[in-house]
């Protein structure tokens, strides 16, 4: 129900044309009641009694002329009632700085620990640090190739990667193969360089290391000036 000169719209629904008209213009009258534009008195001889019994189940279908369905039914409201707006975080694009700090140094742990070697004395203290280089000296000087291949897996905040080389031993007809992971491409790669310079050395084909070894601080003790090193 729309009146010129007026923006509201009054809405009433109900099971006949008739009661669904009267319903439409009670919330009218509601709006002019609640604009101060009409007497809240003027309007009590049109809404239902309240001594009206109850509607059972079997008459729910049906409501009576001047029965305002509840959804229809709107409460006043002060500006005493309606609170303070909620406070809204300042926005903040990507994942909070917190977790991506806690993700770097979880990330950063890892690869501490992947470079730790407490057996390289029986493998001829050849280490992730050292294996690399040597390797690749092995294959130039026998013009074996030294290309990785390279796979991947696991999300993009921990992802895992694979990296694998093969290598054709002419003089014993024998090929060794590695295939180790890592956090990063560079330590995969140093991972599977280590496990072919360790086989090539267990089968006497190249030598033991015998350059310094470099130390990593892995833990500090209380007392000053005093640290573990491996």
């Amino acid at each position: 129900l729309t009146v010129r000169s007026y923006s509201y719209t009054a809405i009433g629904n109900s099971t006949s044309k008739k009661d669904a008209q009267t319903n439409a213009a009670i919330d009218f009258c509601q709006y002019l009641v609640r604009d101060g534009k009409m007497l809240e008195n003027e309007l009590e001889p049109y809404l239902p009694s309240k001594n009206a019994s109850v509607l059972t189940t079997q008459s729910l279908g049906t409501l009576p002329a001047g029965v305002v369905p509840p959804h229809m039914l709107q409460r006043n409201t002060t500006a005493n009632e309606v609170g303070p707006p909620p406070t809204l975080l300042p926005y903040q694009p990507g994942p909070p700085s917190n977790y991506l700090e806690h993700i770097r140094s979880g990330r950063k742990m890892l690869e501490e620990q992947e470079e730790t070697d407490t057996n390289a004395a029986i493998h001829g203290n050849w280490t992730i640090e050292n294996a690399k280089g040597r390797l690749h000296q092995y294959l130039q000087k026998n013009n074996l190739s030294q290309e990785y291949k390279y796979t991947s897996s696991g999300p993009d905040n921990l992802r895992t990667f694979f990296a694998e080389l093969s290598i054709c031993i002419r003089e014993r007809n024998q090929t060794i193969h590695a295939r180790e992971n890592g956090s990063t491409k560079q330590i995969a790669s140093k991972s599977c360089a280590l496990a072919l310079v360790r086989q090539l050395y267990h089968l006497n084909i190249i030598e033991p290391f015998t350059g310094e070894k470099k130390k990593k601080q892995i833990e500090k003790v209380n007392s000053p000036g005093c640290f573990l090193f491996f």
